[in-house]
């Protein structure tokens, strides 16, 4: 997998040669982490740079970090259990972008995410027991954003951005010591934007 991403990035900073332009974007905001039916939200942040071929279409290359939620269940007589997410990301897909009048424009983005995850778990009725899990792979992230010029190269926007983390299924031995959430981690991003073309 780190082949591959050298390779883009290589890919990525030979595109700069050819005709179009750089830009660059940072993103901060919020994320809903969705698992076995129990959500939290966290502060989340990014950075993405974009070779754009042209105003219609780019190639972007970008780390996401989603930030931590904490979950909590099993209120009864065992007390309560407090499940904490991290999981960060490298993204590389395409943008597609609508020129607006009066320096607005809407942006839809479609790419791959080589993403990682940590869970721990703190059981109060075990003696405060923490246990850990951790996980990675691949998969598909979407979203749509809007953007207006303000000054010179310069941009601001707000974004909407949706991965979906097939987890591992956890194992029966794995159980015996992790008694958190398992499932798909469902991620919905809320972000401000700004934006800068070199």
């Amino acid at each position: 997998m780190k082949k591959i991403l050298i390779g883009a990035l290589l890919s990525f900073i030979s595109l700069s040669t050819f005709a179009g332009y750089l830009s660059s974007e940072f993103q901060v905001g919020t994320t809903n982490q969705s698992l076995g039916g129990e959500s939290g939200t966290g502060i989340s942040f990014g950075l993405k740079g974009a070779f754009n071929i042209d105003r219609y279409s780019g190639i972007e290359l970008g780390y996401q970090n989603y930030g931590e939620a904490k979950l909590s269940f099993g209120h009864g007589e065992f007390g309560e259990t407090d499940q904490t997410l991290n999981s960060h990301s490298i993204d590389l897909g395409l943008k597609g972008m609508l020129p607006l009048r009066d320096g607005f424009s809407l942006n839809a983005r479609i790419g791959l995410s080589y993403w990682r995850y940590e869970s721990s778990v703190f059981e109060q009725w075990y003696v405060g027991r923490v246990s850990k899990f951790n996980d990675s792979g691949i998969n598909v992230y979407y979203g749509i954003s809007g953007q207006y010029a303000i000054y010179g190269n310069w941009d601001i926007g707000l974004l909407f951005q949706h991965i979906e983390l097939s987890l591992a299924p956890i194992t029966n031995i794995e159980r015996m010591s992790f008694h958190g959430r398992s499932g798909d981690l469902s991620l919905n991003t809320f972000a401000l934007t700004t934006g800068y073309k070199f």
